[in-house]
């Protein structure tokens, strides 16, 4: 399926404060996606990554040369390794409104939280 999977880079703070990039995937499944994404960690300017699955399928923007999907996070690397994005794992998954551009440029339209955030007792 094409376009199923999109990283979303984090930067660390002291690189560049409130930064998050997002790039297309040409994986065709999950662990392909994993080691495309791989390339964007580094570790000196990178806090986090996180892979996004679409779900559902992309629709033209009206009035835009841009595709609309959703895509919900699946698995997050903090330097350390992949593991799931879920409550579990202390992670939080979002589900966002990507907009994907005819030249190749992805951006965040809209997102919202999956599921109520972990909780320690």
């Amino acid at each position: 399926m094409k376009n199923e999977h999109i990283v979303a880079i984090d930067y660390s703070a002291n690189y560049k404060p409130l930064t998050i990039d997002y790039k297309m995937l040409k994986a065709e499944n999950l662990l392909d996606a994993m080691n495309e994404a791989e390339q964007y960690m580094d570790k000196e300017t990178v806090y986090l990554l996180k892979i996004m699955k679409r779900s559902g399928a992309a629709h033209k923007v009206k009035g835009v040369d841009a595709r609309e999907a959703a895509y919900t996070d699946v698995l997050t690397n903090r330097g350390n390794g992949w593991h799931s994005t879920d409550v579990a794992h202390c992670e939080q998954p979002w589900m966002s409104q990507m907009w994907m551009y005819s030249n190749g440029f992805v951006d965040l339209y809209y997102c919202e939280e999956v599921r109520p955030a972990c909780t320690t007792s």
